[in-house]
């Protein structure tokens, strides 16, 4: 299996780091040979066998003193063929875009290489999106094996959407709603969907319903050996592990400290704050100062190695999850496992592992009275008492998480799944519409793309414009009528289905230009996708995103529109005489597409 993630030892950073760790580890347990693939400071993909589990690294970021620079893809990235679109994907996507155009690169070399059973990455950042999105038009190497290639999993931890929801709202800006688009097309375009809490799955299936009841539930895997002796007995001091922020319910553990007051037990917080973009605070610190005068507050510790983690845990006696929801934290497993006394929000994952009264505490989600007096129930409790329920909670995880079980269950799904194709359309009629003459090769791939994908109306492919430097090449994402700001002021060239192309023609609201006439198709209900391997205009030989450069339009493109001489063309398949006629229509279209070009130049 190959095991797709970004965060992997050295570069954890977060809960799919510590996932894919445990996975391959657990994989590796019983007789597997796991490859990760995850990001290195290298500009050409290294290999590292540890054991039976390989590991891939591929060129990202650039990284500084041991830590990735966030400024910009790498250099060497940017100085290849594929620079101008990694650069331009870089800011216009979200950036782990270009991670994921590494992935499709090097795509057939993995393929070749590792022979892998079945492929999985997770939601988050949306990293098959490119692998995924030319397979299913009908390009690539596994369109080329078709049904005997390895099945594409895609594996929910915390989609976009739904930790903008827990945090507030949505996140501003054209990247997250890109993001948002991507993680929804992943989902939709993959075999098949793994998830580890039925509660993030009923979630998900609400917000993409062409998934529901197709999401396979399996918890993580717990890679570690519990074992079954009674823990020794701890301070009644109580951990919080992880970022102060909404969606981890650190405000409610604020009021509820603020309505203890004196008689609150000690709270030591390993973690990060973060900022708050719905106040442009940092929320960790707005929670504290909003606690009453006189109220005790957390101790912070700031984010701590595994190893001052794991001394810490073996000294409180108590742990604290009080996020209004969540997938299926580590740090509940990781409490669960140590034999601490879990105090839990009843919602998402944590209410599927803890057993209230018996392997931990259960209080009311973002109710701080509620979680106030699930603490006084810990302090309560004898040493003894904590004992036994910490002893629960041991064998509780152990016997939801065994790695045995969980590897098992994901192998035989993986095993059941069956790669999904796109069929082609062989009497389908397409329409080309744009500024200039086009060249054969991308002709052909527009062509190609909308004749095999009966699932679009519209292709729009990369494109070329000026940008708010003077010199970016930006790409053209999946636009849809719930984002106006995907629309942008220069789409390359269209390919229509020449049914909807009698409909712009039939129109008299279809506008002049191709930007409006793409919008006015989407408004209509058109299903335009993005063809993300073609940049429209070539950049002169040596030109590099960052350094000085013309706008990335051909200069034919450029006189042409000076000249006042913008042509539309149509091409039909299977019916000349028919694209005779609507190629003199067209040429109308065009000059009103040319006077329109030719004031905005002038």
């Amino acid at each position: 299996m190959l095991l797709i993630s970004r965060e992997y030892p050295p570069f954890v950073g977060g809960g799919i780091g510590t996932y894919t760790v445990r996975m391959a580890r657990a994989l590796a347990g019983q007789g597997h040979a796991p490859v990760v693939v995850t990001v290195g400071d290298c500009d050409e993909p290294e290999v590292e066998a540890k054991g039976p589990i390989r590991v891939v690294r591929l060129p990202f970021l650039d990284h500084v003193e041991g830590r990735p620079d966030w400024s910009a893809p790498r250099a060497s990235i940017l100085a290849s063929p594929v620079g101008p679109a990694c650069h331009a994907a870089f800011w216009a996507f979200h950036r782990e875009s270009v991670l994921a155009m590494q992935l499709r690169q090097h795509l057939p070399w993995l393929l070749e290489q590792f022979n892998p059973k079945a492929i999985e990455a997770p939601d988050t950042g949306a990293l098959l999106w490119f692998i995924l999105n030319e397979r299913r038009l009908g390009r690539g190497p596994l369109a080329k094996m078709g049904d005997k290639g390895p099945p594409v999993v895609v594996h929910l931890h915390s989609p976009t959407a739904w930790i903008e929801e827990l945090q507030g709202g949505p996140e501003p800006g054209r990247p997250m709603a890109e993001l948002r688009s991507m993680e929804r097309d992943v989902l939709r375009w993959a075999d098949g969907v793994a998830c580890p809490s039925n509660a993030l799955a009923e979630w998900t299936s609400r917000w993409e319903p062409a998934i529901a009841g197709k999401v396979h539930v399996t918890p993580y895997p717990l890679g570690e050996v519990v074992d079954d002796a009674s823990p020794h007995q701890r301070e009644p001091w109580a951990l919080f592990v992880g970022r102060m922020e909404r969606r981890k319910g650190f405000d409610t553990l604020a009021q509820a400290l603020g309505q203890l007051g004196q008689t609150a037990p000690r709270v030591l917080v390993a973690g990060r704050d973060t900022l708050d973009w719905t106040t442009g605070r940092h929320f960790g610190a707005s929670a504290m100062q909003a606690m009453p005068q006189g109220s005790p507050r957390p101790e912070l510790l700031g984010e701590l190695d595994p190893q001052t983690l794991a001394e810490w845990r073996d000294r409180c006696g108590i742990a604290l999850i009080p996020s209004p929801d969540d997938n299926f934290p580590n740090t509940c497993m990781e409490a669960m496992a140590a034999g601490q006394v879990v105090i839990a929000a009843r919602a998402g994952g944590m209410a599927e592992m803890v057993e209230d009264g018996t392997s931990g505490l259960l209080f009311t989600p973002a109710d701080a009275a509620d979680l106030a007096r699930a603490l006084q129930r810990a302090l309560a409790m004898t040493p003894n008492e904590r004992g036994t329920m910490g002893r629960q909670a041991k064998r509780r995880i152990a016997d939801i998480c065994g790695d045995f079980k969980v590897v098992q269950r994901r192998l035989a799904h993986a095993a059941g799944l069956i790669p999904q194709l796109p069929r082609a359309e062989p009497q389908r009629e397409v329409a080309l519409l744009a500024m200039t003459p086009l060249a054969q090769d991308t002709r052909a791939a527009l062509t190609d793309a909308l004749l095999a994908n009966a699932q679009i109306d519209a292709v729009v492919p990369w494109f070329a414009r000026l940008g708010p430097d003077g010199r970016e090449v930006v790409p053209f994402s999946t636009p849809g009528p719930q984002h106006p700001e995907l629309l942008v002021e220069h789409p390359g060239p269209i390919a229509l289905d020449t049914r909807w192309w009698e409909r712009v023609q039939q129109s008299s609201e279809s506008a002049a230009d191709l930007p409006s006439l793409l919008a006015w198709l989407i408004q209509e209900g058109a299903r335009v996708a993005v063809l993300p391997e073609i940049v429209a205009g070539r950049a002169d030989e040596g030109d590099r995103p960052g350094k000085p450069m013309p706008v990335r339009l051909s200069e034919a493109e450029r006189a042409l529109a000076r000249a006042h001489a913008a042509n539309v063309e149509i091409v039909r398949r299977f019916d000349a005489e028919r694209a005779e006629l609507h190629a003199s229509r067209a040429y109308r279209l065009a000059q009103r597409i040319s006077r329109w070009y030719a004031r905005i130049h002038r």
